[in-house]
């Protein structure tokens, strides 16, 4: 299931969030549901999913291949 980047129109707060089937979401610092949703960006690596949270983390040297055959990680 993705995770959306969200733009409370009403206070112009940006969050991510994941919603579940018809659920209405609101801006967790005002309440508004005047809301701009975006696809946030992901990558996928070994079977884990990388978020904006992951960001920070410090870079492997494996250049994300998948296939385990390339000759940066092995």
């Amino acid at each position: 299931m993705p995770l959306y980047d969200y733009l409370c129109r009403r206070c112009g707060h940006e969050f991510e969030l994941l919603v579940m089937g018809n659920d209405q979401p609101s801006c967790p610092q005002c309440q508004g549901e005047d809301l701009d949703k975006r696809m946030s960006g992901f990558s996928v690596r070994g079977g884990q999913a990388k978020t904006k949270a992951d960001a920070g983390a410090p870079a492997s040297k494996c250049s994300g291949c998948g296939g385990g055959s390339c000759a940066s990680c092995h």
